[in-house]
């Protein structure tokens, strides 16, 4: 998205005509669940991860996204999180 603004530059820190990399915050998901954005895999049927159960084994989950975060994304349902103590 291209954006223009004026800003007043008393202190002289910006140089006319210079572009600025913004991040705009539109909405807070509170306690979203994150999960690497390299984990989730493309089948024909959709997304999916893998989810590693208690007696050590594997399952495939099909998981729908939401927005990323960096290197995270959102999780909006097929993954939730459980309370672990270690």
């Amino acid at each position: 998205m291209t954006l223009r603004a004026t800003v007043s530059n008393s202190d002289h820190r910006f140089w006319p005509g210079r572009f600025v990399n913004i991040r705009l915050v539109l909405n807070t998901i509170h306690q979203a669940v994150l999960i690497p954005a390299t984990a989730p895999q493309m089948a024909a049927n959709g997304s999916f991860v893998y989810v590693v159960k208690q007696d050590s084994t594997a399952e495939q989950r099909p998981v729908t996204l939401g927005q990323r975060q960096g290197d995270l994304i959102v999780v909006k349902s097929g993954v939730t999180t459980t309370a672990n103590t270690w």
